[in-house]
């Protein structure tokens, strides 16, 4: 089981997405996430996740059908993209 941060990271001009943050890159992507908050970025928290899959591919798939659930009442649903 791992567990994930999710993040809603929305560009200036643009659509959001959800960041799905791995522990083992927790630190670099907080980094990340302060510089482009600073550029203009939206950034929210948006929960955390545990999903069984310890392979990218499949933890992707498995984050994916869990945002489209929190979603799933809303017009658009983002896409996730994964920090391993």
């Amino acid at each position: 089981m791992t567990e994930f941060g999710l993040f809603i990271v929305r560009p200036p001009q643009g659509v959001a997405t959800v960041a799905a943050i791995h522990p083992s890159r927790a630190d670099d992507a907080r980094a990340t996430l302060k510089r482009l908050r600073g550029s203009g970025f939206h950034i929210a928290a948006l929960s955390k996740a545990t999903v069984p899959s310890n392979e990218p591919e499949g933890a992707r798939l498995q984050l994916q059908g869990l945002i489209n659930g929190m979603f799933e009442q809303a017009p658009y649903r983002p896409a996730v993209s994964l920090v391993w």
